[in-house]
């Protein structure tokens, strides 16, 4: 997935219990 921030709250909208790991070039 894109690092881009618009994705981070898409992210936990649609999985609000899977854990967003942030590491230099991937939202995992």
């Amino acid at each position: 997935m894109d690092m881009s921030g618009a994705y981070i709250p898409l992210t936990r909208k649609l999985f609000p219990n899977a854990k967003i790991v942030l590491d230099r070039f991937h939202i995992i």
